[in-house]
């Protein structure tokens, strides 16, 4: 019975195998989750990251913007204010060419023009007069309003030069009359500012980083400005994202197919003065983010490789541990229970070793040879039978014999009955099973002699019948 317990007690393969594939199963699945996890916190850090450099982005165009409006407030006052001051001495009749020359160069206003009307030049301060063009390079054209009586001050702006190339800046004034005081000054300074300050400078600079596909200010009629492969976007009308990013004025983000590559695109409004100017769309690489997430997976397979083969070996020297263990114990207790059958035996027995030296004796034994276990345990055998004895015990062919051994000088005849069992290769044990049989043999003495004395009184019985007779 507690053979059965034991073997129920042993953890079988089957069992070792069941609980590998279970730590198996979730050092996986530890894994999987820690990658998904990974992919969630990167564009989580590529969507904070994309966030911050729109911010930045929209910062510095609203800076540009300003920068840029303030340097035409002040060309555009400084223009008006020399407008106002002409307007004044044309109206108390003290304007000549040459005073429009010497005001153009002090001021370094490029031209001065005086129209009436009729869009005729009355004073300019440049010698050659042109005549009238049609086309918006005529005064009458853009000087209508002054001359219908809608505007005293008119902001012309940027247009082009009237004769040869480049483009120009003009304000103009009424007088009393409507004549108009036209004022100019050469924009190339202005164009160039805004050159250096302007979207497309920005997103050049901003499209220069490896990971950067494409930066675009866009807005319901097309791009404004864009750096970078900006041949697949779609127009605002065409996607619920932008048209949300418009409605909304929030910020969005989403991946999307560029081409034949996938990227990471931020969405944000760009809001100027109150008025929504259109969206920045920036695009970004996610070949960085993927290069990540391949090192990731790598290490995390490396890992749950070496977490897998960690916890086999552990498993295997737990359970390997267990079973010594048990089989350790259920040797134990067969080895008890083979020593009580052995000492509960009325007959000797010795068990040998390869060497012939005693490994196990049981008490009835020692009380036959009278010995104490420590003087035959792992001793010779000749510490017991004599040689001649060993030798006819050990030598001889027959498994049974019968000997007669001296003990404390007295003869004993001891039937020995010899087996031999093999454990390994390299370890065979010899069992010796000893019967005394001296009081038998001294029976069948006394039981001979009897019969031989009944014999001679039947003999003699006879012959005295005889006698009688």
């Amino acid at each position: 019975m507690k053979s059965m317990l034991l073997n129920k007690n042993l953890v079988q393969p089957k069992s070792l195998l069941l609980i590998f594939t279970i730590t198996a199963l979730l050092v996986i699945s530890s894994a999987l989750i820690e990658l998904h996890q990974s992919k969630k916190e990167m564009l989580e850090l590529m969507e904070n990251q994309s966030h911050v450099l729109l911010e930045s982005l929209l910062s510095s165009s609203e800076n540009a913007l300003t920068s840029y409006n303030k340097l035409e407030d002040e060309v555009k006052t400084r223009l008006l204010n020399n407008a106002v001051m002409i307007r004044n001495m044309y109206e108390k009749g003290l304007v000549t060419d040459k005073l429009l020359t010497s005001i153009a160069d002090e001021n370094k206003i490029f031209r001065i023009n005086i129209f009436n009307k009729n869009a005729k030049k009355l004073y300019s301060s440049h010698k050659e007069i042109h005549f009238t063009t049609e086309g918006e390079s005529d005064p009458g054209t853009y000087l209508k309003p002054i001359f219908d009586d809608e505007v005293d001050t008119l902001i012309i702006g940027i247009k082009p030069a009237k004769l040869g190339e480049g483009k120009r800046f003009a304000v103009a004034v009424a007088s009393a009359n409507r004549d108009a005081i036209v004022l100019n000054v050469d924009a190339e300074e202005l164009l160039n500012f805004r050159k250096q300050v302007g979207f497309g400078v920005l997103l050049k600079n901003i499209t220069e980083s490896n990971n950067i596909e494409y930066a675009a200010l866009q807005n319901d009629d097309g791009i404004i400005a864009a750096s970078g492969n900006v041949n697949y976007l779609e127009p605002i009308d065409s996607s619920d994202i932008l048209m949300q990013t418009l409605d909304n004025l929030n910020y969005h983000w989403r991946i999307k197919q560029n081409g034949e590559q996938e990227i990471f695109e931020a969405l944000h409004p760009f809001v100027y003065a109150g008025n929504v100017v259109g969206i920045f769309r920036l695009g970004l690489s996610l070949e960085p983010l993927q290069d990540i997430n391949k090192s990731i997976t790598r290490r995390i397979i490396i890992l749950g490789i070496v977490l897998l083969i960690f916890g086999f070996i552990t498993l295997t020297l737990v359970f390997t541990r267990q079973n010594f263990d048990l089989l350790t114990k259920r040797y134990k207790a067969i080895e008890s229970y083979s020593n009580q059958i052995i000492r509960s035996v009325n007959d000797g027995i010795i068990v040998l070793d390869k060497d012939l030296k005693i490994k196990t004796v049981n008490k009835a034994a020692l009380v036959l040879f009278a010995k104490e276990y420590t003087e035959v345990i792992e001793k010779d055998i000749t510490n017991i039978f004599e040689s001649e004895n060993c030798k006819q015990i050990l030598d001889s062919p027959s498994t049974l014999e019968q000997l007669d051994c001296a003990v404390n000088g007295k003869i004993k005849t001891i039937l020995v009955s010899r087996s031999v069992f093999t454990i390994s290769e390299e370890e065979k044990n010899t069992v010796l099973i000893l019967k005394d049989l001296t009081k038998q043999k001294a029976l069948e003495k006394q039981i001979q002699r009897n019969e031989r004395l009944v014999a001679m009184g039947e003999l003699a019985s006879s012959v005295a019948h005889e006698i009688r007779n």
